[in-house]
């Protein structure tokens, strides 16, 4: 029970906004008013820079799951966003007139509100800017949608030998081949689901045309199963596995949004699930609207599959 003129040091601010659940509402809330009661307390009585914004939302009790508070809302729910930022630049020390968004956090058609904040010379942040509100629209073709494939996918590999220590799983990899006739730039590039791997942190940045690149599980137990030879190639280790029943892989470019998003499924083929045989792309002039697709993929003519080579 502090008094209404505590103050408290050393206390760095928080623009964050803390959620917090009532699990039994209907203690506390009744229909009509409520009041939220908050204590907040600052470094000294005469400073003029406090603020604090709280708020109180709810919904009527169902068996519907609640909304995920990160996913984009409907303009109806717009409040939220202003709780569960999608996404935040860096503090920008020099003035730039124009910001540019990532496409990667951004779905076509949904409505998203934009705000800034200002720093003064002492340190202290102002208010959030009012809105600018905007809806958007779909996505500009990239070089690396018209260039970039997802070649092979070795989700399902063949048990190691008796004198090998690794499990099946740790030699997975996926292989992305540039089918186009001009260099593409990786570094904007990640899968976010069924693994997740950034190529910001690659050893392998630019793609020529016809080169490949490899994502694997695990580095070491790759080169043992496939020979050193194709280390330059390997972009680095992701995390999560690849299920074995069949999933969906979601790779992303952080200015263009989605690259790709496809379901492959074990049901396919056998030889690839389990036996040590991969999925490899059929039809590289695909786009990756068809990649969910059987006829888009068959197994590999050779046992372990075929990274860094076409068969």
């Amino acid at each position: 029970e502090l008094s209404y003129n505590t103050t408290i040091n050393n206390r760095p601010d928080d623009y964050t906004f803390n959620r917090f659940t009532v699990s039994n509402p209907h203690k506390y809330l009744v229909p009509g008013t409520n009041i939220i009661s908050v204590q907040v307390l600052n470094q000294s009585l005469s400073s003029s820079d406090l603020f604090i914004d709280v708020r109180i939302s709810g919904k009527e009790a169902s068996s519907e799951p609640i909304p995920d508070p990160n996913t984009p809302l409907d303009t109806d729910d717009i409040f939220n966003l202003e709780i569960f930022p999608i996404w935040e630049s860096n503090e920008l020390i020099v003035f730039q007139e124009t910001m540019t968004i990532p496409g990667g956090y951004l779905k076509p058609g949904e409505t998203y509100r934009i705000r800034c904040k200002m720093k003064d010379n002492t340190g202290c942040w102002s208010h959030w800017s009012d809105p600018v509100q905007l809806i958007t629209g779909d996505p500009v073709p990239s070089e690396l949608t018209k260039h970039l494939r997802i070649t092979e996918i070795m989700y399902n590999p063949a048990d190691p030998s008796e004198d090998d220590p690794n499990d099946n799983e740790e030699f997975e990899f996926i292989e992305l081949t540039n089918i186009g006739d001009e260099a593409v730039d990786l570094s904007s590039l990640s899968f976010i689901d069924g693994i997740t791997f950034d190529f910001i942190d690659s050893t392998l940045i630019f793609l020529n045309p016809g080169q490949y690149v490899l994502v694997v599980r695990n580095i070491n137990a790759f080169i043992h199963r496939y020979g050193s030879a194709l280390s330059p190639r390997i972009a680095g280790e992701y995390e999560g596995k690849l299920s074995n029943g069949g999933e969906t892989i979601v790779l992303v470019d952080i200015w263009s949004g989605v690259i790709a998003e496809f379901n492959y499924d074990d049901a396919w083929y056998p030889t690839t699930d389990g036996e040590g045989y991969s999925l490899v792309m059929n039809e590289p002039s695909s786009t990756p609207e068809t990649w969910g697709q059987k006829s888009i993929w068959r197994p590999s003519r050779i046992l372990g599959g075929s990274p860094g080579h076409p068969e």
